[in-house]
């Protein structure tokens, strides 16, 4: 879970650059969020980021900044489920 909260933010930035600037390196991004999401099972936020895999995504770029609001909800979303895990871990 640390590990996730250090390198996700990172990933995060990427994508949405990647958005804003119609970058190719959108699915690459998108895809190591995914799958580090998947794996602590934020189910939501993986759906989302499979969403901007798509190739196509990266040629709409509304639908792309549209899918980045979603995801950010949910990356913010995510951070504080993992920190409430956190502290109770740590109980």
């Amino acid at each position: 879970m640390v590990l996730y909260q250090q390198t996700s933010p990172a990933l995060l930035r990427a994508i949405r650059d990647a958005v804003s600037s119609g970058d190719s390196n959108l699915h690459e991004a998108a895809h190591s969020l995914k799958m580090a999401s998947a794996h602590l099972g934020a189910v939501e936020l993986s759906v989302i980021c499979k969403e901007l895999e798509d190739p196509g995504h990266h040629k709409q770029s509304e639908a792309a900044r549209e899918l980045l609001d979603d995801l950010e909800k949910s990356f913010q979303e995510t951070l504080d489920a993992l920190l409430v895990e956190l502290e109770n871990i740590t109980r």
